[in-house]
């Protein structure tokens, strides 16, 4: 949730950055490399959860400068999940 809200809050900067100097071409942001951490309920158990990911973004803009085109990029390879009761965890 929080890769998504970063993305909108992101994406709201480059908007108000395009402009009509702007509309010749795609706009590139990144990379951005994020570390998440959190806890997931899973029900009988909870889960902590870590994980990196890196994100790119590419806007393209017309000639008044307003967002045409919006391409976001993000890999995140791998999560680690641990059970925070037994300790197990996958990836």
């Amino acid at each position: 949730m929080r890769r998504l809200l970063a993305g909108v809050a992101a994406l709201a900067v480059f908007a108000a950055l395009a402009g009509p100097a702007h509309a010749a071409g795609p706009l590139h942001f990144g990379p951005f490399h994020d570390q998440t951490d959190f806890t997931a309920d899973c029900g009988d158990f909870e889960a902590s959860v870590s994980g990196t990911s890196t994100t790119w973004i590419t806007i393209w803009t017309d000639d008044a400068g307003e967002i045409t085109k919006f391409f976001m990029r993000v890999l995140a390879p791998a999560d680690t999940w641990t059970n925070t009761t037994t300790g197990a965890s996958i990836v």
